[in-house]
């Protein structure tokens, strides 16, 4: 089992090695059961009822060992899947981080441009104020 997936990171491969390389080994050890089985089988002189008993052993041996292996893919499968979501959702995360210290600085500059207002406005009503003293003075 390795792990050929650009999404993930070489930390998240190694994790991911670790727990799933165990499961695998396991599955590998399991192959040769049933093999070992069939040898039993072929045993002469063993009498007819063990001999079925463990050829319905194999069977069932065999077919366990299938469906383990289909789960432990899908989880495989499921887990790289989980892992791109998760880069995905990560990467979209950081570019929505950088919009919102765009906004935040552009919300600065908004209360700059506002405060700015306020004091033209204010040096307006000065002008305003002083130019109708300077006229009632003339008067």
């Amino acid at each position: 089992f390795s792990v050929h997936t650009m999404s993930l990171t070489l930390s998240d491969k190694d994790a991911l090695a670790s727990v799933l390389n165990p499961v695998r080994q396991g599955l590998l050890a399991l192959a040769p059961v049933p093999a070992a089985l069939s040898v039993l089988c072929s045993i002469r002189g063993m009498p007819g009822r063990y001999r079925d008993m463990v050829e319905v052993m194999r069977d069932t041996c065999t077919q366990q060992i299938a469906h383990l292996t289909r789960c432990f893919e899908r989880l495989v499968v499921f887990i790289l899947s989980m892992a791109k979501a998760v880069r995905q959702l990560e990467n979209e995360l950081a570019v929505l981080t950088g919009q919102l210290d765009t906004l935040e600085s552009e919300k600065k500059n908004l209360h700059t441009v506002a405060a700015m207002r306020l004091v033209t406005s204010a040096l307006r009503s000065m002008v305003v104020k002083q130019k109708q003293q300077a006229q009632h003075m003339q008067l």
